[in-house]
Parts: C-alpha cells; sequence; structure tokens
C-alpha cells in the first residue's frame, strides 16, 4: 500500500490510460521477434502485439506485415516504451510497399514528451500488403522494456494516399469531396502532401481547408497552395479566405487548362494534424459576366442588323457555343433592342445586350 500511495498523480493518469486503451483489443501473444523481412510478425487488425525490447533486439529492427484488401487507412498506434530511468523511448517508424519502396517514415522523437501514453499516425493506403520496420532511439541495458502496437483499418475513397508528398505522387482527386490527410514527423523533409486535380481556363473554384484556423493558431507554419501546371505557385492566407463553419474557402480561376496541384506544407513539421481539403466548382452568375458592344447604336439600314459582341469573366474570355447561347432580335426598324445571352457550363442565367436603331443620317442637310 505504502508504495502505491507513492505513485504520482501523473503516473496513475498514464498508467489507467494505456491499460483501458490495450484492454479494449483483443491481445495476440507475444510473437517471434521479426528480424529479418521474411519473418516478419503478421499483424491483424484490432489485435494488440507485445514486444520485449532487450539489449541485443534494440540495436536490430523488428520487421511487421500486414496486407489491405481495400484503400483506405490504418490508426497505428503504439504505447511508449518506459525505460529504467523513468524516460520515455523513442522509435523510427518506416513502411514499405511490396515492391521494397518506402511509402511512409515517421521519427517519434517529437512526441515523446505529449501527455499521449501511445505513439499515434493515421496513414492512408491503397490495398496490398505491407512491411513496417520498428527501430529504436533507445538502448536497454538491463532486463527488458515491454512496448504495444497495433493497427486498425478503415476502408475511405476519400483519403490521402501515401506517399504523397510530391507532384508526381499525387493522386487524383474527385470535385467537392472532401479529402482527409494526417501530417507526421517527416524524416529529412518537410510534411508536404500533394492531390491532384484538373480545373479549365477560365473557370473559378473554391479551394477549401477545414479546421485551417486552428492549424494556424497552433503555430504549425501551415502553407496552402494551388500550383499550377507551368509551376506558379498561389498562396492562400487566412485573411484573404471566407469561413464557412469549420472551413476557410477561397476563390480561384484558372489560367488554363490541364491538371494543378493542391499542395500543403507543415514546415514546423510538427505531428498530428488531421485535415480535409477539397476543390469545389463555382458556378457563375449571369449578373458576375461582362458583355460589351463595340458598337451599340446603329442606323437604319433596312437590313436586319445582328451587332458583334464580347463576353468575358473576370480577365478570361468566354466561348459562344461553350459558355453561352445568343439569341438576336429581329432588329430592322428604329427602337431599342435587347440580345438574350443565355449561360452555361459554369455559368447560369441570363443577360441582356441592349442597342439601339436610328434613322439614318441625311447628309443633304449637313452643313458644308
Amino acid at each position: 500500500m505504502k508504495k502505491i500511495a507513492t505513485l504520482s498523480l501523473s503516473f496513475l493518469v498514464m498508467a489507467v490510460t494505456l491499460i483501458t486503451f490495450f484492454a479494449a483489443y483483443p491481445k495476440a501473444q507475444a510473437e517471434e521477434f521479426g528480424t529479418i523481412v521474411s519473418d516478419a510478425v503478421v499483424l491483424r487488425s484490432g489485435t494488440v502485439v507485445k514486444t520485449e525490447w532487450t539489449n541485443e533486439n534494440t540495436k536490430e529492427a523488428c520487421y511487421n506485415t500486414f496486407t489491405l484488401t481495400a484503400k483506405g487507412y490504418i490508426n497505428f498506434m503504439a504505447s511508449k516504451p518506459v525505460l529504467a530511468d523513468g524516460e520515455k523511448g523513442a522509435y523510427i517508424f518506416t513502411l514499405y510497399n511490396e515492391a521494397g519502396d518506402v511509402v511512409w517514415k515517421a521519427d517519434t522523437t517529437s512526441q515523446i514528451t505529449t501527455s499521449s501514453s501511445s505513439y499515434v499516425y493515421k496513414i492512408g493506403l491503397d490495398a496490398g500488403t505491407y512491411y513496417m520496420s520498428i527501430e529504436t532511439k533507445f538502448v536497454v541495458s538491463d532486463g527488458s522494456v515491454s512496448a504495444n502496437y497495433r493497427y486498425t483499418f478503415y476502408s475511405s475513397e476519400y483519403w490521402e494516399i501515401e506517399n504523397n508528398n510530391s507532384p508526381e505522387n499525387a493522386r487524383e482527386i474527385v470535385f467537392s469531396k472532401p479529402y482527409t490527410g494526417f501530417f507526421s514527423e517527416e524524416i529529412d523533409s518537410d510534411a508536404c502532401d500533394y492531390f491532384a486535380i484538373t480545373l479549365e481556363e477560365g473557370y473559378s473554384y473554391y479551394v477549401r481547408f477545414d479546421k485551417y484556423a486552428a492549424f494556424v493558431a497552433a503555430d504549425t507554419d501551415m502553407v496552402f497552395q494551388v500550383v499550377s501546371p507551368d509551376g506558379t505557385e498561389t498562396t492562400f492566407l487566412k485573411k484573404d479566405g471566407a469561413i464557412s463553419g469549420s472551413a476557410t474557402y477561397w476563390e480561384y480561376t484558372a489560367l488554363k487548362t490541364g491538371v494543378y496541384y493542391v499542395r500543403l506544407l507543415n514546415s514546423s513539421n510538427k505531428s498530428g494534424y488531421e485535415y480535409k481539403v477539397s476543390v469545389v466548382p463555382i458556378v457563375i452568375g449571369a449578373n458576375k459576366v461582362d458583355v460589351n458592344l463595340p458598337k451599340s447604336t446603329f442606323p437604319r439600314s433596312g437590313d436586319e442588323i445582328k451587332p458583334k459582341l464580347s463576353v468575358s469573366y473576370s480577365r478570361y474570355t468566354l466561348k459562344e457555343g461553350e459558355h453561352y447561347t445568343v439569341k438576336y432580335p429581329s432588329a430592322v426598324n428604329n427602337g431599342t433592342y435587347n440580345i438574350v445571352l443565355t449561360f452555361d457550363k459554369g455559368f447560369s442565367g441570363q443577360k441582356l445586350a441592349p442597342f439601339k436603331i436610328i434613322p439614318p443620317i441625311d447628309v443633304s442637310e449637313l452643313d458644308v
């Protein structure tokens, strides 16, 4: 009883949290330590694996493998090992696909001092077989240190798929669908995610970022950009965005048709931040479109008059037959007439372009 009474309150909270978490999942027996890929420990979704770290095996990586039958994400959790001196131990996690390519990697050092009793990551993946190596950043001098880890799989069509840290690896996203991503500590690089989407010249879109204000408030040094096909970067600042619920959104108009990239850069490299991004086409009302008639007054000639016109939105010229149709009135006699423009494909509504026909000028009455 005296020993229990001397436990600190913080240690009790940590212990209860850890016991409660791992008690909620079925436990596997401690498995043979997978020191090579061919002898990797087979992981099953939701099943906890116990590892005993010793002076010998902390010098080697522990290899694990699992197979996903659908696209989605895994929630990976590993208890923080408590060393003899009471300090927490850190890991390096590396995830490989079946071809041996690194798709994700994280160093847990920055999470050692957080209040959580576990290291936690969400990793978006395609269906397939994966291998995870667990390397320690600590050494066990005597005895052993126990630690647990497990993953749980969740199927999802709208989650970032690792490795998406470059335009070449970016996945195409669907309009209006929010895609979820998760920042973890990247090694030797900034935490950067890319999403690809095809935009059309002259069209406008809302680029949305959920909880952007929270990222800024947390001092994550978040940079949110759209990168055009020619590499031009447009950075969205919080002060320029509009708010809708928890989301901040900005209007963006494509300069040319092509593949664009939504780029999220967490240059402070802080971990544990989940986000949602989406690109939503904007339907532009006819009242925002400019219709220009170079000439709007015409002398009566006896023939039907059809004035030339140009149509633009912002600095982009719209095309007849693609963005709008034109209906001309039967304009022969003196009077005021209206050309009716009906908009489509990213634009909506109608707009009138008025012009006049006036009596012809009698040149015999002009002063010479």
